[in-house]
């Protein structure tokens, strides 16, 4: 069995509450930690990175409904991340965002269409 030691532990806080939900490892060592921010009627995405030591090096907040589900996130090869969270019951939403969490790639929303069966619309 291998010998597990305490790296570090840190506290962020905000205006109002946070839930953190994933967090990924980089190939450098830095660490990205998602969450969301509980607004008035919807959630902010949080964005923090830390460096392998626990220094916030930087964090963000992405306006947006992460309010349902599970937010997850993954690096890609070129040091971006990829994050996706249910937005509502039928939509899920992605943001790509930069290494430096300063740009934004992408923001999409994707979900299901529902088919009225009393106007034949598509809403």
């Amino acid at each position: 069995m291998s010998d597990l030691s305490l790296e570090f532990t840190k506290t962020f806080g905000a205006h109002n509450p946070v839930v953190f939900s994933d967090l990924n490892i980089a190939t450098d060592g830095n660490v990205f930690v998602n969450g969301k921010i509980d607004e008035d009627s919807h959630a902010d995405l949080l964005l923090v990175k830390y460096d392998s030591t626990g220094t916030v090096l930087t964090s963000r907040t992405i306006a947006g409904n992460f309010d349902s589900g599970t937010i997850k996130e993954s690096s890609l090869g070129d040091g971006s991340i990829i994050v996706s969270s249910g937005c509502d019951e039928f939509a899920t939403c992605m943001v790509r965002v930069d290494s430096a969490l300063s740009n934004i790639i992408f923001q999409r929303e994707y979900g299901v269409w529902i088919h009225s069966c009393h106007d034949n619309d598509r809403r």
